[in-house]
């Protein structure tokens, strides 16, 4: 599991997207203010590298992790 959480002081938008092999498995973009909070479950039958990125403010969050 991947808990991502954020805190949007603002109405901006953030993007997720999360790869598995290089190729997009999930993307969701969200608004408001407030604390964002998610938990995304991935497959531990799916071993592999993963990428996430978040893009939030004008900046671009990446991090690559395997199971």
């Amino acid at each position: 599991m991947v808990l991502i959480s954020k805190i949007n002081f603002g109405n901006k938008s953030t993007k997720i997207v999360i790869y598995y092999k290089n190729e997009v498995i999930f993307s969701e973009t969200t608004k408001g203010k407030g604390v964002f909070n998610k938990v995304y479950k991935l497959s531990e039958k799916e071993k592999s590298n993963y990428r996430i990125v978040i893009n939030t403010d004008n900046r671009t969050y990446v991090k690559e992790f395997a199971i």
